[in-house]
């Protein structure tokens, strides 16, 4: 999920996350491709993301 929302809420690459994380990015990217996916017909995976997505929007606001 981590791959997902780096995706979404910021401007770095997912080349840039896999450096970071010593993935590559194919597998970051099949990584959400697959989250994404599974998301569609599992609403409690869906509110997760929804939330992990709230939640840092409220936190990077709290910091700016």
């Amino acid at each position: 999920m981590a791959a997902w929302a780096v995706r979404e809420m910021s401007d770095d690459t997912l080349t840039d996350l896999g450096h970071i994380l010593g993935r590559d990015v194919t597998s970051l990217s099949s990584s959400i491709a697959r989250l994404t996916a599974k998301s569609k017909g599992n609403a409690d995976l869906a509110e997760r993301m929804k939330q992990l997505k709230e939640n840092l929007i409220d936190f990077a606001t709290s910091q700016a």
